[in-house]
């Protein structure tokens, strides 16, 4: 019993030690998922499925101990997010995955730095994130939108495509890649004939416009740095216009993940990051999902119609083996704190 006391005592959470003697070692998922949709189900599901098979594993940390996750829903409300980050904070979770968006993901790292709590994304992309003097508890498995958009740039003048239109959502991720993308577009001679800004919650008659604009400049690569919702009003009125199928080629970057389970737009191309190596691992992990999938408390399993890990479920799957893995060599090397492992 003495070495249950030390590592609850390590933990910080002495109320993690059960009466039975157990060891519950409590997580917290700050992510949102949009009720009658698949909005990201798939990333909430990576982090269930992967836990519960770690669960599985009697030599990670103690036998005795279980990893519970919690879920918080903020269905994508930045104010709800707030006080949820706090709770999580007060409730004793020692690590945090979240929240799916960078900006979303930006509000919780600041709430959670005061408490040393470490948290880690799997889809938030915002170089900003990166700089870890603002952020130093937040950690990622996924690359950058740098990196995203000098891949695209590279795709492009690697396939003799040097004059494209471009098309970004006005938000910090459609801002945020365009500027990038331009930086770069210009290394590659990428010459952009028709730059096009794109409101959210777009409606037909602005989507029209667009690609209007398109014909008008002759492009026939057209890049788009966005979200899933209005590129398909956009799709929907370029098909109209005649400037989406034969004779054009439309890509977009992991803006558009959330269509890859749902919607087959034959004219579209999708440039994402690999989210996975094969092997041993990886094979596992796929065989878990597929027969655990519904059996792991995920709220939002029902949600999502994939019988094996989508986009971005593998990034998300990968920050419990960041975080859980490494408290596993902290306990074992008997650290005296918690927040080391954010070192």
């Amino acid at each position: 019993m003495n070495l249950l006391y030390q590592i609850a005592l390590l933990l910080g959470i002495c109320k993690c030690l059960t009466p039975n003697g157990t060891i519950q070692i409590k997580v917290g998922i700050l992510m949102f998922y949009l009720d009658g949709t698949n909005d990201l189900a798939d990333e909430i599901e990576g982090v269930f499925v992967r836990i519960s098979q770690l669960n599985q594993n009697t030599s990670l940390i103690h036998p005795n101990a279980t990893i519970v996750p919690t879920l918080l829903n903020n269905h994508g409300s930045k104010a709800q997010l707030i006080p949820q980050a706090l709770d999580m904070a007060l409730d004793g979770e020692i690590f945090i995955f979240g929240s799916g968006y960078s900006s979303m993901s930006i509000i919780s790292s600041l709430i959670l730095q005061n408490y040393q709590i470490p948290m880690c994304c799997g889809s938030s992309t915002n170089p900003t994130l990166g700089q870890k003097a603002l952020y130093p508890n937040f950690f990622r498995t996924i690359p950058n939108d740098n990196a995203a958009t000098l891949t695209m740039a590279q795709y492009l003048a690697f396939n003799g495509w040097h004059k494209i239109a471009t098309i970004n959502t006005d938000e910090d991720y459609g801002n945020g890649a365009i500027s990038s993308f331009l930086n770069y577009a210009s290394q590659y001679n990428i010459t952009v004939l028709s730059r096009q800004l794109v409101e959210t919650n777009v409606d037909a008659n602005a989507a029209n416009q667009i690609a209007q604009q398109i014909i008008s400049a002759e492009a026939r690569i057209i890049v788009y740095f966005g979200f899933a919702a209005e590129y398909e009003v956009i799709v929907q009125q370029a098909t109209l216009a005649g400037c989406y199928g034969a004779g054009y080629f439309w890509i977009g970057t992991d803006g558009l993940q959330q269509m890859v389970p749902t919607t087959a737009y034959a004219g579209t191309s999708y440039l994402f990051p690999l989210e996975r190596a094969d092997g041993p691992v990886s094979d596992a992990f796929d065989a878990y999902w597929k027969a655990n999938r519904l059996g792991v408390g995920n709220p939002g399993a029902n949600v999502s119609s994939i019988n094996s890990s989508g986009p971005f479920g593998y990034f998300h799957s990968s920050c419990v083996d960041l975080a859980l893995l490494g408290f596993d060599a902290l306990v074992k090397a008997n650290g005296n704190n918690v927040t080391k492992l954010a070192n």
